[in-house]
């Protein structure tokens, strides 16, 4: 969780604050129970952070363990997935 807090701040000072933040433990997991890494594992955890900057959207999320830096930018969002993996 450390890492995440640590990313999204780097993140937020680079490029603002985010219009949009979840952070949330399901039961029967809170924060602080000691149990974080196994909510995290059992998929009992909703965390992620969407910043827009001027040239489209940066996201910073967990899934199950991992932690997912998104980068949707306005050139490459309009670029079709053939022009990037012709056949």
């Amino acid at each position: 969780m450390d890492v995440y807090y640590r990313c999204k701040r780097l993140l937020t000072i680079q490029y603002g604050k985010p219009y949009y933040t979840i952070e949330k433990f399901y039961d029967p997991y809170s924060e602080g129970d000691s149990h974080e890494i196994e909510a995290l594992k059992s998929r009992h955890t909703q965390f992620g952070s969407y910043i827009e900057t001027r040239h489209g959207e940066i996201s910073i999320e967990i899934l199950n363990e991992y932690i997912l830096i998104m980068l949707d930018d306005e050139i490459n969002s309009f670029r079709s997935f053939d022009e990037d993996f012709p056949p």
